[in-house]
């Protein structure tokens, strides 16, 4: 077991999502990691200096560019980057919650030292009471979901180009269901993804709205959101849920801080949900 273990978040992230970036920031004021490190991939020398200028916030922060060509390089890039015993590997339209705040170090610094890898439970939020009923990141398997808290310097990562996973030498014939496995699962704290929730940046759904951004400024933002949300949902084959029938039974804090999370992305966000810079922050 560790002591006094150091902790790195890494996010890569463009320019185009800085509001989203100045939500996640937000979220880990109360984390307190080590330091923050975040790879820029953008292919513009301008636009990479005016992110970096535009960037608020007190946390201790690492910088870095690298044009974004595919997720493994890039993420290998981050991993470099960070100089700490463990790193938290983040998206930029994501937040952390309030108890994976408090307690992720005191966590680490409990973990045995097969302990290579860590996954966290990730909701895909909707609205205030709803996400994504799929649990897929909530069941002990093989392959898939891979993780997000990694120990630095025994892992990098390899796979497809389009997603990162993993891979430790000499690690991988070890039986999942070993007690002597490098992954550890911590599904009782979360990830919260807002990819689709409703107040989300203009910014994030330029591609995804489709022939929707066509209605921008003739109907209300709320039925160009609820609208495309569920034609994303019904084209995937999701399915959407009530967040506590969900997950109540594995939800210790079974409000979510919903209203924690409604605040922070409502008022604290550095960023106006269209990109404007707000002033009273």
């Amino acid at each position: 077991m560790g002591e006094n273990v150091s902790l790195s978040v890494g996010i890569y992230c463009e320019h185009a999502r800085l509001d989203m970036l100045s939500r996640l920031l937000f979220s880990l004021e109360r984390l307190a990691p080590d330091e923050v490190c975040i790879l820029n991939t953008d292919h513009d020398e301008h636009i990479r200096d005016m992110f970096f200028d535009e960037i608020r916030t007190d946390l201790p922060l690492s910088l870095s560019w690298r044009p974004f060509d595919n997720y493994r390089d890039s993420g290998n890039a981050l991993f470099d980057m960070c100089k700490t015993d463990w790193m938290l590997h983040l998206g930029s339209d994501e937040i952390i919650s309030i108890e994976m705040a408090n307690e992720l170090k005191p966590f680490l610094e409990s973990l045995p030292e097969h302990v290579l890898s860590v996954r966290l439970g990730l909701i895909d939020l909707l609205d205030e009471t709803t996400c994504l009923s799929h649990n897929r990141h909530f069941k002990r398997i093989p392959l898939g979901y891979h993780g997000r808290i990694f120990r630095k310097g025994v892992m990098r990562f390899e796979g497809p180009p389009i997603h990162e996973v993993p891979e430790y030498e000499g690690k991988r014939t070890i039986p999942f269901d070993s007690a002597a496995h490098p992954l550890y699962d911590w599904f009782h704290h979360y990830i919260i993804h807002l990819w689709l929730y409703k107040d989300f940046p203009l910014m994030r759904w330029t591609d995804d709205l489709g022939f929707y951004k066509n209605w921008i400024g003739v109907v209300p933002w709320e039925w160009i959101w609820r609208a495309n949300q569920e034609r994303i949902i019904v084209g995937r084959k999701w399915k959407s849920a009530p967040l506590m029938d969900v997950h109540y039974d594995w939800f210790p804090w079974v409000e979510m801080n919903v209203g924690w999370a409604n605040e922070l992305l409502r008022t604290n966000s550095g960023y106006g949900y269209f990109g404007k810079r707000n002033e009273n922050v």
